[in-house]
């Protein structure tokens, strides 16, 4: 399976660049061009997907295990909760942020709701979703297996894909705040 991983990083006071690696057993660098947005990693296939949904989060643990689960959608991680709200969305693009809920505190709820505001200020469709209390997606999958995930992930995807575009800020918004969420789910 050859898949294609694009890094993105910024330097200061310089432009930033992408670099894309394609990797099937070898690593091979390709064009670069200019961008301006922190360390991203965004795993793409050369294929469509199940799910036309970017699924955003800051591990890549949380990746690794919609993979295992079989979600089969867009895929971008950042190395840093604070970097997701620089994620740079096409028009329209619908994003699910997947959050842990593991170790929670004000200040990881307020990053995650921001990034959620600062997308949708920048066109994107945002939502947000986050397993049990005291959870990340990676030992959900361990511990419920990837029917567990799936039960979580889809519905939210599908919220989202049944979206449509809209104008106003707070129409793009599905769910923004997650401290409810965290406070509600067991």
């Amino acid at each position: 399976m050859n898949e294609e991983y694009y890094h993105f990083t910024a330097k200061p006071e310089q432009e930033a660049k992408v670099e894309k690696v394609q990797q099937d057993n070898s690593i091979k660098q390709c064009t670069a061009k200019d961008i301006s947005t922190p360390l991203f990693m965004h795993i793409k296939e050369q294929r469509q997907y199940d799910y036309d949904v970017t699924l955003l989060s800051a591990e890549g643990k949380a990746i690794s295990s919609f993979q295992e689960a079989g979600i089969d959608s867009r895929m971008v991680y950042s190395s840093n909760v604070n970097n997701l709200k620089y994620y740079q969305p096409f028009q329209g693009e619908k994003i699910l942020i997947a959050a842990n809920n593991d170790k929670q505190n004000k200040e990881y709820v307020s990053t995650i709701n921001e990034a959620a505001k600062v997308l949708t200020s920048k066109g994107a469709i945002t939502s947000i979703v986050v397993p049990s209390k005291g959870e990340d997606f990676n030992e959900m999958l361990k511990n419920k297996g990837s029917v567990a995930v799936k039960e979580l992930m889809i519905p939210e995807i599908m919220k989202l894909i049944n979206t449509q575009n809209v104008k106003t800020e707070s129409e793009q918004v599905v769910k923004t705040d997650i401290a409810p969420k965290i406070v509600i789910r067991r």
